[in-house]
């Protein structure tokens, strides 16, 4: 994992994004996914790092145009851009199968790959079209191509102080498990609305809930102390918007072997919304426990989700982008009635984009660079005095 400080979020974002359009810089990494270029594969490993310097220039400007405009237009560009970004993760992780000219001969990304559907029938001024449109998964197009790109599994990372009477103390952050991601024909006759999208994503949690708008999840702080080797593992779950959710949220935690060797503790708080939860144990103790899956925030926060998640992050958000980019261009009457008078869904949709414009590009970086990556003004928890 790298954590990046920076006065400017963006311009590291998109520093480190470009690197990716040198042609040569790009190969390297096709290299690390696909094994050395040779005659058979070097006419193909050309033509993917040239498609992945035009996907990522062609977001940028995507990205700038979306800057100069309103809501009104915003989310259709903003989607655009995030279409080209993925486009730019599909071909460094695909074979050659998956370059943009091959897909177009063979037809295999003629159309999003995702279809919406949108309760006009409902829709009054006094109804809340977030709760109205729902995303549903094509068999075939541009998603599917790009999900069967993605990664299956996600490490989850939580930070570490290791005490040694020796040698002293160290901090860090260290991957410990991983999030399991479902197949494509997982997705497939299923209907999700925007809100419940929009409620996945960390970043906005804490407004949603200013805005009375109920989230499942919670913030959480994670750590792992070895002493000595002896080992305890915490999770303070901060502030769950409910007692049922907070429930959901403990029923994650699971020893799955050798409950009998471990310390297994639970503290509630009097309003039932917080809870600490501790583990203990020896280093030589076979252990095997599940917990609580959960996501980062732009800032370096952590969010648990109770259910499990699913897909990685950046696949709720194009899911977003499209519908917001796809309502906004084919439902102006819907869409600026939405935006003149919702205060609520109008102040949800102006921070899901902003949001959006910072995060996107991040995820697509991440997956670019095979590593977990929070780019904040602040420093890492571990760093900071």
């Amino acid at each position: 994992m790298e954590w990046i400080t920076t006065d400017n979020v963006e311009k590291e974002t998109w520093r480190r994004l470009l690197e990716f359009a040198n042609d040569e810089f790009s190969i390297a990494k096709i290299e690390e996914r696909h094994g050395p270029i040779n005659k058979k594969n070097e006419k193909n490993y050309k033509k993917q790092a040239t498609q992945i310097r035009l996907c990522l220039l062609q977001a940028k400007e995507y990205l700038d145009s979306c800057r100069n405009s309103s809501l009104i237009t915003s989310p259709n560009l903003l989607y655009y851009s995030s279409v080209s970004l993925c486009s730019a993760t599909m071909l460094i992780n695909g074979t050659g199968n998956k370059s943009l000219d091959y897909l177009r001969a063979h037809g295999k990304a003629k159309n999003h790959g995702f279809s919406k559907v949108v309760e006009e029938k409902n829709f009054s001024e006094k109804t809340n079209l977030l709760n109205q449109v729902f995303l549903k998964i094509e068999k075939e197009g541009f998603f599917k191509e790009w999900y069967e790109t993605m990664p299956k599994t996600e490490a989850q990372h939580t930070q570490f102080i290791q005490s040694d009477l020796d040698q002293g103390t160290l901090t860090g952050i260290t991957s410990l498990g991983s999030s399991t991601f479902v197949s494509f024909e997982a997705f497939l006759d299923q209907a999700v609305s925007l809100i419940d999208l929009i409620k996945r994503i960390p970043d906005l949690s804490e407004d949603l809930r200013r805005l009375g708008i109920e989230t499942p999840n919670s913030r959480m702080s994670e750590m792992i102390v070895n002493n000595n080797g002896h080992l305890q593992r915490s999770w303070n779950i901060h502030n769950c918007y409910s007692e049922a959710h907070l429930n959901g949220i403990l029923s994650e935690f699971v020893v799955h072997e050798n409950p009998e060797k471990i310390s297994f503790k639970t503290q509630i708080s009097s309003n039932k919304k917080s809870a600490i939860v501790s583990i203990s144990y020896k280093n030589d103790t076979p252990l095997k426990y599940s917990s609580p899956e959960s996501r980062w925030t732009t800032q370096g926060r952590t969010y648990c989700y109770p259910g499990g998640l699913e897909v990685p992050e950046i696949v709720d958000c194009f899911g977003i982008l499209y519908l917001l980019g796809m309502i906004c261009r084919y439902y102006p009457d819907l869409w600026i009635t939405t935006i003149d008078r919702h205060a609520i869904s109008s102040k949800i949709i102006e921070n899901t984009i902003e949001t959006m414009k910072q995060k996107f590009p991040i995820l697509a970086l991440e997956i670019l660079s095979k590593d977990r990556i929070v780019i904040s003004p602040h420093l890492a928890p571990w760093q900071a005095r």
